[in-house]
């Protein structure tokens, strides 16, 4: 289970570190620098392709969608990863931008053994530029 955890830090904190460096949103509520309801964009996490699809709430909290792994490299699967396949890994989770920006730590995620293992023994661990995270 320490690998799962892991895991989704590591994705999580480069889903959202990713974001923040390529200027999709930024860490006040109101930051939210793309048209339309979201905003999808891929990053590496060590050598593994990843898609994430990010929107904002009312509140200023940031939903993510990740997926690890996707058989279609376009943003477009997201929805369908979540479904029920497509990717070796999806995971799901909120960036709180108000008081204090965070993680919320409700991670929902699915992910095979083995893509679990590559996402957590990739050097160097992702570190939070910015916000709080716990591993």
């Amino acid at each position: 289970m320490a690998s799962d955890k892991q895991a989704f830090y590591n994705v999580s904190v480069s889903a959202v570190n990713e974001g923040l460096d390529a200027h999709h949103f930024g860490l006040s509520p109101t930051d939210n620098f793309w048209d339309g309801d979201s905003v999808s964009y891929h990053f590496y996490l060590f050598d593994i392709y990843c898609v994430a699809n990010v929107n904002a709430r009312a509140d200023g909290i940031l939903v993510f969608r990740v997926a690890v792994d996707p058989t279609d490299r376009a943003f477009q699967p997201l929805m369908s990863a979540h479904r029920g396949g497509d990717c070796k890994g999806f995971f799901m989770f909120r960036l709180e931008r108000a008081e204090e920006t965070k993680i919320i730590n409700t991670p929902k995620y699915s992910c095979k053994h083995a893509m679990a293992t590559r996402l957590v023994n990739g050097e160097p661990v992702p570190t939070p530029n910015g916000f709080l995270a716990h591993a």
